[in-house]
């Protein structure tokens, strides 16, 4: 059994020194996670938005696009995995049992109990950083892929765009009588009903008197 021997002066100071930085390293976690959230989160609505533009206007989309968007894809891929990996529970020391430090109470004085109190507060700090670590680490590889999406987003976007202005459109159909009057530079003619007797007497009235 190891004894350890703890310095023979007031122990109040180190105590509130492990403390706080076992507070700061819970709450710098839990910063760590909510970017890693908001990270996922917005990558997910990009990946959604082109989803959402390829289903709206799938014959924009040529080789080159088709190749940025499987890339964005990969890239969201990669991102979740990294994120999932880093938001997913683990142990975490949180400090002494109460009840173990209710019950020494008993035993010890209350100098070397704070001392264990605060070597706890240590130990448990120092073991925490793994999980920082791997946070840290997680979150600058989801940053990172979340820029390279946003640049496939916007150049798949740009191709589809160019693309789409490129297609010539179908021309609508004319009519025959249209036609002809566009290529003589001539209205259409018009078409007048034919009333009958009228025609007759048209004929009759350019006859002369001797006729």
């Amino acid at each position: 059994m190891i004894t350890i021997q703890y310095p023979d002066r007031d122990p109040q100071m180190f105590y509130e020194l492990s403390r706080q930085r076992h507070a700061e390293q819970a709450e710098s976690l839990n910063v760590l996670d909510g970017k890693l959230g908001l990270v996922l989160s917005s990558s997910s609505a990009l990946l959604g938005l082109l989803i959402a533009v390829y289903a709206l206007r799938p014959g924009s989309f040529h080789a080159p696009a088709h190749v940025l968007l499987a890339a964005s894809v990969v890239a969201w891929v990669v991102l979740s995995v990294f994120a999932l990996h880093a938001l997913w529970h683990r142990e975490w020391k949180n400090g002494p049992l109460l009840q173990d430090v209710f019950d020494l109470h008993f035993s010890e004085d209350a100098a070397k109990l704070q001392w264990r109190v605060a070597t706890v507060y240590w130990r448990d700090y120092d073991q925490n950083k793994l999980h920082e670590k791997r946070k840290v680490r997680a979150l600058n590889w989801a940053l990172s892929l979340f820029v390279t999406q946003t640049a496939l987003l916007v150049s798949a976007l740009v191709l589809a765009a160019v693309y789409g202005s490129e297609t010539p459109h179908r021309s609508q159909s004319v009519g025959p009588g249209v036609r002809d009057a566009q290529v003589l530079g001539s209205p259409p003619s018009r078409t007048y009903p034919d009333v009958p007797g009228l025609a007759g007497r048209l004929h009759s009235s350019r006859q002369g008197p001797y006729s």
